[in-house]
């Protein structure tokens, strides 16, 4: 068969990139209604989950915070609202349209985490709860409302309040993100941490999740896709960090502390590469996160315990993973700016221009056959004048262009189809898309002969399409390697959709079987108290010496503690004793969360302060004293110093145990806690063992 040099397809539509129409109900409410009244019906084949419309979004009015994995955490913002569907709830100042792009995206994610983690949150009817703002400035200003006092990332899952906080870019930058964060949200609410683990893994199935592949007109979603066309291309990097750094085997990367993002990924899919890895990678994730029969034990001895009993040993799975890292190359390269991925669309996505385009290279496997590839290109608004989409195809090598075809803008508004197969050219007027002739069209053959052709579509004078079509065309495109090719737009919103034999490049798949439509719940990841401290006064915040994280190295004398007293800050100022801003999560023990930054109304890195609990007891007994602290902490029970441990360290509830003798009547529990930076929590009670 003769290779087709492209076949196109110039659409202009004035809505959305392949927009379809939402299959959402949005219903106002005053709370959250009970969670399985609200429909969301998601079909699943292996990696790959389609939403079964409609989906039920509640806009709620006064959220409960008793319905919500965040608790009482996350405060109202102004100009911000909340939405919820089944297991989820966004509280964004975005239109009610996005929340509910937002909300579809994150139900089709949850079959996905359920068989990722192997077991459904303790939240069971609370939702776990997302703040997602427009931009970076709205975000800033929803969590200064939350008292969070700092942010430098794209999101974050905080450590204590069980929410993740994130804002809006490109489409695909803020799915990648949504996807990420509430991967590492759900880990949290099953665990109560998402520290636990080592190495490789939190990062590594987080990035693995959100490489996804989204289609918004068939409303599907395919994680864990390895090779794919946007930024966070982990699959390149991890190559060619992997390859820089003199192909490392599995057991030496296997004990990094913390690898690459790019390696952490691979490391991921190596380890569920196969059928029989697949079935292997479900019980380790499952025993690592729930920590079955780990007994405690630390996070680079459980995940070595687990994948030895799993999997064998780390330097068995060597030669597997040279070959299968040997055997990985990647189809897609972002030349120039960016490029989203919309099923088998690939569509520009950032500001671009004549000058600098965003390029796009590509290879596509042609199954030994004569290359026949097509493309379909589609303005998704209006196109800019001047502006233009351009295929090349290139040598098997990628190194010399075979054929060029550039589709351009003579004015606003002035795009038809066209479709070129080399010897026919057709067009079609932009507002009549079934008619066969666009009025004023005509076909110029500029050259001819010995070097090839360049044949011009003419529109009232001016150049709409032109195709470069070298002789030796035929012969560069045979062969039996993949097919590449390059395409460039100079603005956003052009989409290109490569065929080869008239299938789509990229085409969802399953192959594993659907995950349970509701794992067990997993074990309450709280420590049981007999008596939680609820009283917490707060006196500071104090800087630390030379303003850095360290051992105050400054004696206190618990029987001097007069609540009363006046004390002056270093900067000059005066501060007494105050009641501490307490937060509740239900996810964690009944022990209320003192939030310190709250309480002092700023960040305050670098600092220590003294807080004071009581606890009562009817007679003389023991008991194992429970604390969640940020960062380092010093305990005087009754005046006796029990600890001393300065290390940093996020909140994780009832994380510091400490045996105590108690006696009857009030107890009084002074601790002296540490803070570098971040959020500065303290919670705490007794466990009495006698």
């Amino acid at each position: 068969m003769k290779p087709s040099l492209a076949i196109f397809a110039a659409i202009l539509a004035a809505a959305s990139c392949l927009a379809a129409a939402q299959p959402f109900r949005v219903a106002e409410s005053r709370a959250f209604p009970d969670s399985d009244s609200q429909r969301a019906e998601v079909a699943v084949s292996g990696n790959v989950s389609r939403l079964v419309p409609p989906l039920d979004i509640a806009k709620v009015r006064k959220p409960s915070p008793e319905a919500l994995s965040c608790g009482d955490f996350v405060k109202a913002t102004p100009g911000f609202s909340w939405f919820c569907s089944r297991h989820w709830a966004v509280k964004t100042d975005m239109p009610e349209e996005s929340a509910a792009c937002v909300l579809e995206l994150l139900e089709l994610a949850w079959p996905q985490q359920l068989a990722l983690f192997g077991a459904e949150p303790l939240a069971g009817r609370r939702r776990l709860a997302l703040v997602v703002a427009s931009d970076r400035t709205a975000l800033k200003r929803a969590m200064v409302s939350d008292s969070m006092f700092s942010f430098s990332l794209g999101g974050v899952t905080q450590e204590g309040y069980g929410c993740s906080y994130l804002y809006a870019g490109t489409p695909y930058q803020t799915r990648y993100i949504v996807l990420h964060e509430a991967t590492h949200l759900f880990q949290y609410a099953l665990t109560g941490n998402t520290r636990g683990v080592f190495g490789f893994f939190t990062e590594g199935v987080a990035d693995y999740l959100s490489s996804h592949v989204y289609d918004p007109e068939m409303h599907t979603l395919a994680v864990d896709v390895l090779d794919r066309a946007p930024i966070h291309n982990h699959l390149a990097d991890g190559l060619a960090e992997w390859r820089e750094s003199g192909e490392p085997p599995f057991a030496k990367l296997f004990s990094a502390p913390s690898p690459s993002r790019g390696l952490s990924v691979l490391l991921t899919a190596f380890l569920q590469s196969t059928p029989e890895y697949a079935g292997k990678w479900r019980e380790f994730c499952r025993r690592l996160v729930l920590q079955d029969g780990l007994d405690g034990k630390t996070g680079k001895e459980a995940s070595d315990l687990l994948l030895s009993q799993i999997y064998g040993s780390a330097a068995a799975l060597d030669t597997p993973f040279a070959a299968w890292m040997h055997s990985l190359s990647p189809s897609y390269s972002l030349a120039r700016r960016e490029f989203d991925q919309e099923g088998g669309t690939f569509v520009s996505c950032v500001p671009a221009s004549a000058e600098a385009p965003a390029v796009l290279e590509g290879k596509t496997a042609t199954d030994g056959h004569p290359a026949e590839i097509d493309f379909g290109v589609k303005w998704c608004g209006q196109p800019d004048k001047g502006s233009f989409a351009r295929i090349e195809l290139l040598s098997a090598d990628g190194g010399e262009t075979v054929s060029v075809c550039t589709l351009s803008a003579s004015r606003t508004g002035s795009l038809g189809i066209f479709e070129v197969d080399g010897t026919r050219i057709h067009a079609a007027g932009a507002r009549r898309l079934h008619s066969l002739l666009m009025s004023g069209t005509e076909t110029r053959i500029a050259a001819a002969g010995a070097t090839g052709a360049v044949i011009e579509l003419m529109a009232d004078g001016e150049t709409m399409a032109r195709i470069d079509a070298p002789p030796a065309a035929e012969a560069l495109l045979r062969g039996d390697g993949p097919l590449r090719w390059r395409i460039s737009a100079s603005q956003p919103g052009i989409a290109f959709t490569p065929f080869i034999g008239g299938k789509p490049v990229f085409v969802f798949h399953g192959g594993e079987p659907a995950p349970p439509e509701r794992a067990p719940l997993a074990a309450s990841p709280a420590p049981y108290l007999d008596a939680a401290i609820g009283d917490w006064q707060i006196l500071g915040p104090f800087a630390l010496p030379d303003s850095r994280f360290g051992h105050c190295r400054k004696p206190v004398d618990p029987a001097a503690i007069d609540t009363a007293s006046v004390h002056t800050l270093d900067d000059g100022t005066f501060v007494q004793w105050q009641a501490a801003a307490l937060n509740a999560n239900p996810n964690f023990s009944r022990a209320p969360i003192a939030n310190l930054t709250a309480t002092f109304g700023r960040q305050a890195n670098n600092s220590f302060a003294l807080a004071i609990g009581h606890v009562e007891c009817d007679t003389d007994r023991n008991g194992i004293l429970s604390l969640g602290v940020s960062d380092g902490v010093e305990i005087f029970v009754n005046g006796v110093q029990a600890l001393d441990d300065v290390r940093r360290r996020e909140w994780q509830d009832g994380h510091i145990r400490i045996p105590v003798r108690l006696h009857a009547g009030v107890n009084t529990i002074l601790a002296r806690i540490t803070h570098g930076d971040g959020v500065w929590l303290l919670s705490g009670g007794l466990v009495f063992t006698e």
